[in-house]
């Protein structure tokens, strides 16, 4: 039995897919994997500006003025 070239282009398109489906489940099974912040915050290197990044931390929201962090909803 000859296969044509369409059945061709059909059974390697069925295996991407199929490739593609398994993967979205399993990274989708993964606790937490699907959950977004409600907000990112990325600090780079602060170079001894100690001030301005207690300011900056301060304004972002995430430490109050004694210094002391404000969330737990923080990932490092």
């Amino acid at each position: 039995m000859r296969v044509t070239q369409p059945a061709r282009f059909a059974i390697r398109w069925t295996g991407v897919v199929t490739w593609l489906l398994l993967i979205w489940v399993s990274v989708a099974l993964i606790p937490g994997a699907a959950a977004q912040p409600d907000r990112v915050v990325a600090i780079g290197d602060i170079h001894g500006a100690v001030g301005q990044f207690r300011l900056l931390l301060e304004t972002a929201g995430l430490t109050d003025s004694s210094q002391r962090w404000t969330t737990v909803k923080c990932v490092g």
